[in-house]
């Protein structure tokens, strides 16, 4: 879609108008409402910046709207306090200073924004991630946007403190690997299936099981192998697997493990972890359709 040019009679009332509106958003307003158009507050600031070479006289002192205080406590730890100003300009196009964030803050109405020299001193932080690899904090524009660079040569301009701080943060090459791992599936050596649901680090997935429970912050050098261990199965204890209690492993043949187990009704038998799983999935499907009867 091609833009919209300003005609001579648009920048006539601009010159004309610019001083009489508290807000580049106020004054966008009105430019909309008149010519029928739909430009926002930056546009505003730009065409006088740029095309009439002018800086029109928007009321600092108008009053602070209550949305502009909301929205300075949701981002007060992310941005320092020129750059909290230069984006609540941005979004809200006002002309706000220093000094309007000075009384709010003296008034209890809004937090502190983030000390500029804490920027500065995190520039250059060094963290050991999850992957294995060193990382360092090459620049800081907020809380929620800096950038990193891996030991390798490898940079990434997106992530999170918070996730830095973590060891969260994964070189592009090895996030990609770990977000091709999500949906794989892989039989244990327990005789349950289980597939890969979240992949934060070779260190930390989760995997949910056929029979829908999941376990957390599982190494996937263990999956691999097929060791890891289902949430409900602790063998030689009297925790029960769905009703079930398993007495241990009394041997493996053509992929399918073979247990010493109490059924839910105190009978004692050898069952296939298969057998045993398609019996509690049709009791659960029977009591499902018993609750949708009544």
């Amino acid at each position: 879609m091609s833009r919209i040019a300003y005609t001579n009679e648009h920048l006539e009332w601009l010159s004309l108008h610019k001083d009489d509106f508290n807000s580049y958003q106020e004054l966008a307003d009105c430019f909309n409402n008149v010519f029928g158009m739909n430009k926002t507050s930056e546009a505003m600031r730009q065409v006088f910046n740029k095309r009439l070479k002018l800086q029109p006289d928007i009321k600092r002192n108008a009053p602070i709207m209550q949305e502009e205080i909301n929205w300075l406590n949701e981002h007060a730890g992310q941005y320092d306090t020129k750059e909290i100003i230069k984006e609540l300009n941005k979004i809200f196009g006002n002309n706000r200073t220093r000094y309007t964030l000075r009384d709010l803050i003296e008034q209890k109405k809004i937090k502190k924004p983030l000390d500029a020299s804490i920027k500065r001193r995190r520039v250059g932080e060094r963290r050991l991630m999850k992957c294995g690899m060193w990382a360092t904090i090459t620049g800081y524009r907020s809380s929620v946007h800096i950038s990193v660079k891996f030991d390798n040569g490898d940079e990434r301009t997106d992530v999170s403190y918070i996730s830095f701080q973590k060891g969260q943060v994964l070189p592009k090459t090895q996030k990609q690997r770990l977000n091709s791992l999500i949906g794989n599936e892989k039989l244990m050596k327990n005789g349950i299936r289980c597939r890969i649901t979240k992949a934060i680090s070779a260190m930390d997935i989760d995997v949910e099981w056929e029979d829908r429970e999941i376990s957390r912050h599982i190494r996937h050098s263990e999956y691999k192998a097929g060791r890891v261990k289902h949430p409900l199965m602790m063998l030689g204890r009297s925790d029960d697997f769905h009703g079930y209690i398993l007495k241990g492993v009394v041997m493996r043949q053509d992929g399918e493990v073979y247990y010493k187990a109490v059924k839910p009704d105190g009978s004692k038998d050898i069952m296939k972890m298969s057998d045993i799983l398609k019996d509690v999935k049709s009791r659960e499907k029977n009591s499902e359709d018993e609750r949708n009867i009544l």
